[in-house]
């Protein structure tokens, strides 16, 4: 019974303690999940920002053209400060896009290149406003020539080249963030699932201990009268029974209170509510290798008198052990008797002994099994000279006879008159 509890006590705490590292696991999981999806889904941002970026730069330069062909050929200040504003936008914004795509190698490559077409594009609209100012009818020319375009159309590639790159990003680190969202859920739903299952093991273990608990109380139950009967019928008995969690269910016998406790002493009551510390640590001892399965036996001497005690297992029918038993029975009487006997035999031996008669026993073949020492010394012999020998050895011719015949009688009817 220790064995099996020890053993579904062993299951349980496993089943716990798994769970437990489980939900560890699992938290440590959604912990570095939930950080790559907040560190991705940041990404993503930082990307959509430098995507928006690049499109106000592209809008900015397009403003600077649009401002400066508008006051070269209309003369209209308004023009010409939307021209002023976006060119200042303008290397704003790379500085902001410089800052932004530091980590990334190919585009600071990229805005290398595009530095100087950007300054050469604003330089060469301030260089036409200016002209304009001065009444240079040349700067429509200027505008018009196919020189602009072409700068303009190198910007944009770059530009461009810019927005591909983060939208390829974007796109990377878009699924790299669903992915961890993915992954999450199936974490989760893996580890919970494991959980579950061990959470249900470990119920499921201690419903049925709970189970065996409740069956081993009500056969404890059931049997308590017919421990009650037999115990009442044996004198100078008594028995108290208790559970595996050393409560004691039963206790009674006439030796109960000649012991000087009653049933109220024990019934209901753990072995450490009756008993104090000292007591109790060497009886749990007993409890329990009694509950293991061990029949425990010995004698104790209380004020002159003298006690039996046994600790016992109590098993079903099927010979499970569910309770244990501690019968303790007052055998001084017993103990006077075997001590009369004790002291009659002691008598007897030192009668034995002292005799000078030859006092011996012997096998059905007149062989010598013990001999008295004093007789033995009067033949001339040690006792160990003459055991292990016939007795017809030691006798007198005209004896012999008579103890072959002896022995005849002895091997037929069991006794001789001789």
């Amino acid at each position: 019974m220790k064995i099996a509890k020890k053993f579904l006590e062993r299951n349980i705490f496993l089943c716990f303690g798994l769970a437990l590292a489980l939900i560890v696991v699992l938290c440590a999981a959604l912990y570095y999940t939930t950080a790559r999806f907040l560190e991705t889904n940041r990404w993503v941002k930082h990307t959509h920002h430098v995507i928006e970026k690049t499109i106000e730069i592209d809008s900015a330069l397009k403003d600077v053209e649009s401002g400066t062909r508008g006051y070269i050929i209309t003369g209209d200040e308004n023009f010409l400060a939307l021209s002023v504003q976006s060119s200042e936008q303008t290397n704003a914004l790379f500085v902001e896009i410089r800052r932004l795509t530091a980590d990334n190698p190919r585009q600071q490559q990229r805005l290398d290149r595009l530095e100087p077409l950007i300054a050469a594009k604003l330089d060469f609209s301030a260089g036409a406003v200016e002209m304009r100012r001065r009444g240079d009818t040349a700067a429509a020319q200027l505008i018009n020539s196919g020189k602009i375009k072409t700068d303009t159309d190198a910007v944009r590639a770059l530009v461009g080249e810019l927005k591909r790159e983060e939208n390829d990003l974007l796109r990377k680190r878009s699924e790299n963030m669903f992915a961890s969202q993915r992954n999450a859920l199936l974490t989760l739903a893996v580890f919970g699932s494991l959980i579950l299952v061990f959470f249900s093991i470990a119920f499921l273990a201690v419903r049925r201990d709970i189970e065996k608990r409740r069956a081993a109380g009500q056969e404890l139950r059931k049997r308590e009268g017919l421990y009650r009967t037999l115990v009442r019928s044996i004198p100078k008995t008594a028995v108290v029974l208790f559970d595996s969690n050393m409560r004691y269910t039963l206790a009674d016998g006439a030796q109960l209170e000649a012991s000087g406790f009653s049933r109220s002493t024990f019934e209901g009551k753990t072995l450490r509510e009756v008993f104090p510390p000292e007591v109790c640590e060497k009886w749990s001892e007993y409890y329990l290798r009694a509950l293991a399965g061990e029949n425990i036996a010995f004698q104790q001497e209380d004020d002159g008198k003298h006690f039996l005690t046994q600790v016992l297992p109590v098993r079903k029918d099927d010979d499970e052990i569910f309770a244990g038993m501690v019968m303790w029975q007052d055998v001084t009487h017993r103990k006077q008797i075997e001590n009369t006997l004790r002291e009659s035999e002691h008598r007897y031996r030192d009668l034995v002994e002292k005799s000078l008669g030859l006092i011996c026993s012997h096998d059905l073949d007149g062989v010598l099994l013990s001999v008295n020492p004093a007789a033995a010394n009067a033949l001339g012999y040690a006792p160990e000279e003459m055991v292990g020998k016939s007795l017809a050895e030691f006798l007198p011719p005209e004896s012999k006879a008579v103890f072959e015949k002896y022995l005849t009688q002895i091997e037929k009817i069991g006794e001789s008159s001789n």
